[in-house]
């Protein structure tokens, strides 16, 4: 047990500190709630990694904001919101439940750091000037998206793109996912012809990637794209059935995940701040966080690095890649999945997607 001699002021402010955790824990339940035992345990640790990191730093002065942490769903943010709390702040974690709550809380000036997806970091770092890509996942330098099939599809493996899929119903995840969205699309654009609606028999989002597994593992679709080291992680758990599902083909390489930063946290947090986060980040060493981030380390990453992305989401979107709040009006399917409503004609991929 601990015993911690302080002031009125520091009364207080542990007081404080005290309320963000607990505010935190419950948002932490109820996102257990949603997603199961894993993130429930996670919250446990970050509660206890909040508090040891903010005691030793006078109760986390009030002169200074909480920092606020978030990922795309289904990620673990415990390890990292200890780290942060040996910053000099408050490290808080902000759950979300969509690719398009972690943009908007980011945008908003909810959180200051967030993880995401090619896509989503770069409709974040438009609207947010100065935002800068600190760090990357070592798997995110040459990243894939699967096609996976029913096996009633009758579609196989191939290292050709399997234009065999023309017509059958497909599923993405969600609509802001690089590699369950965007580069898949680019390729079945540039093979087929035609865009998605144009292509399948039906187009659906799932959402997420574990969502997209299941409803090409039920026969709900014929076809789906997906994360791969999702896909690998099912199968290694023994979630993806060899006899109702398989990969049929795998995209080339593209850069995706990464952590991004706001532009004001130097200004917010002290001089050298954005600098201590990128570090804290890169020194991560625990390997059950890097297990939960399917990461084997993070390493430094810089905005050049994003630049494919950023051009194919404009030859897709156009100017709406400047509007993240801008969602495409959709509505649901017989099987509760989401179907995209009809897409305007878009202007064909840059070239420089070649190196690709």
């Amino acid at each position: 047990m601990f015993v911690l001699s302080t002031g009125p002021r520091a009364r207080r402010e542990i007081a404080q500190v005290a309320v963000v955790c607990t505010l935190t824990e419950l948002a932490c339940i109820c996102w257990h709630r949603v997603y199961g035992e894993v993130m429930l345990y996670c919250c446990k640790r970050l509660i206890a990694g909040l508090f040891l990191g903010v005691l030793w730093v006078s109760a986390c002065s009030a002169q200074n904001p909480a920092f606020t942490f978030t990922a795309i769903p289904s990620q673990d943010e415990t390890e990292l919101l200890k780290r942060f709390g040996k910053l000099g702040v408050p490290a808080v974690c902000l759950p979300v439940n969509s690719y398009e709550a972690a943009v908007d809380a980011f945008v908003a000036g909810r959180v200051q750091l967030a993880w995401f997806g090619g896509y989503t970091g770069v409709k974040a770092r438009r609207a947010v000037p100065g935002s800068e890509v600190i760090a990357q996942g070592a798997e995110d330098v040459e990243f894939k998206s699967y096609f996976i099939a029913h096996i009633s599809s009758g579609l196989k493996p191939s290292k050709d793109f399997p234009r065999e899929i023309a017509g059958k119903s497909m599923v993405f995840g969600s609509p802001l996912s690089t590699s369950g969205r965007l580069i898949p699309e680019y390729w079945i654009k540039r093979h087929l012809g035609k865009w998605p609606e144009e292509a399948f028999s039906r187009v659906s989002f799932s959402g997420d990637h574990s969502s997209t597994l299941d409803l090409v593992q039920s026969g709900v679709a014929e076809v789906g794209a997906l994360d791969y080291t999702v896909f690998e992680a099912a199968k290694k758990a023994g979630k993806a059935d060899p006899d109702k599902v398989t990969v049929i083909w795998e995209t080339p390489p593209f850069p995706d995940y990464s952590f991004i930063i706001r532009g004001d946290v130097d200004a917010a947090y002290g001089e050298g701040f954005r600098q201590r986060v990128k570090q804290a980040i890169l020194d991560l060493d625990d390997q059950e966080i890097l297990k939960s981030f399917a990461r084997s380390k993070f390493i430094p990453a810089t905005n050049e690095q994003y630049e494919f992305i950023e051009e194919l989401v404009l030859s897709i979107e156009g100017d709406g890649a400047r509007s993240p709040s801008k969602k495409p009006q959709d509505s649901k399917t017989a099987d509760g999945s989401t179907k995209r409503a009809g897409a305007k004609p878009r202007p064909s991929a840059p070239e420089r997607v070649e190196k690709y």
